[in-house]
């Protein structure tokens, strides 16, 4: 489906299956993805996501258990099932904005301690602590 939807949404870039996506992310002006837990991660840039879902049925049924229940009470944007669906979506994000940005919050809130990029010191913390007490420093 991809040349279909090169064309048309001309702004919209693709990356090969395997492809590292977490250097790209900050790349990334909205997520569209399927059911890849990148999606908690991406939450963090308080960005647009697209749950784009044309195959869910087989996929619950053949694949394996989905944790959907997390999306219940607040969904970090709207879900599709069909291309032309998807479509429509990000034309109407361009036109209309951000209307999920308060789930994207409330779903941050429930799913993270932190929010505030210093995820780094605190493992340079703790890894110092555990270090010292190792050591009997």
């Amino acid at each position: 489906m991809i040349p279909q939807l090169q064309g048309a949404v001309p702004s919209a870039r693709f990356v090969t299956p395997r492809t590292d996506l977490y250097p790209l992310m900050r790349e990334v002006d909205v997520l569209v993805t399927d059911y890849s837990s990148i999606m908690f991660d991406y939450l963090l840039l308080d960005r647009p996501v697209v749950l784009y879902r044309p195959d869910h049925e087989d996929y619950v049924q053949h694949s394996r258990q989905l944790h959907d229940e997390k999306l219940l009470r607040a969904r970090p944007g709207p879900i599709t099932t069909n291309q032309n669906q998807l479509l429509k979506v990000l034309k109407q994000r361009d036109a209309n904005g951000d209307s999920h940005a308060d789930d994207r919050a409330a779903l941050r809130k429930a799913l993270f301690d932190h929010e505030d990029g210093r995820s780094s010191e605190r493992l340079n913390a703790l890894l110092l602590d555990e270090l010292q007490l190792a050591l009997g420093a």
